[in-house]
């Protein structure tokens, strides 16, 4: 067994090195509130609010199908117990929609915090 211990990756250019394979992430978000600014990004531009709890995040490079894996984390009213369930639901190759779930109803609510992770394929 081999082990290998970099501190910089890079192209034999000497630019940086993109992750293109299948283990790499190919976009995520996180925001503290609903009003579209981002606190961390990857590949994603601006937000839209489809309805209370319902968004959606555009990709800059789109991904190759609409079927990609996804997942992420959802965080509600936090004076109650009940967790938030996230669905990316009605997510195209360019267009990622998050919606965020009250565990308890099971209906769609407001957020206070949104992380939404894509894999697979760039177009």
């Amino acid at each position: 067994m081999s082990t290998l211990k970099v501190t910089t990756i890079q192209t034999s250019a000497g630019g940086a090195v993109a992750l293109t394979k299948q283990n790499a992430a190919k976009a995520y978000i996180q925001f503290s509130d609903a009003d579209g600014v981002f606190d961390e990004t990857f590949n994603a531009s601006s937000t839209t609010e489809n309805s209370n709890g319902n968004l959606s995040y555009g990709l800059t490079s789109s991904m190759s199908n609409a079927d990609y894996p996804a997942s992420g984390e959802a965080g509600g009213n936090f004076s109650t117990a009940y967790s938030r369930i996230i669905s990316h639901f009605g997510s195209t190759a360019s267009t990622a929609q998050i919606r965020c779930t009250n565990s308890a109803t099971f209906t769609t609510g407001t957020s206070f915090r949104f992380c939404s992770i894509l894999h697979g394929d760039l177009a």
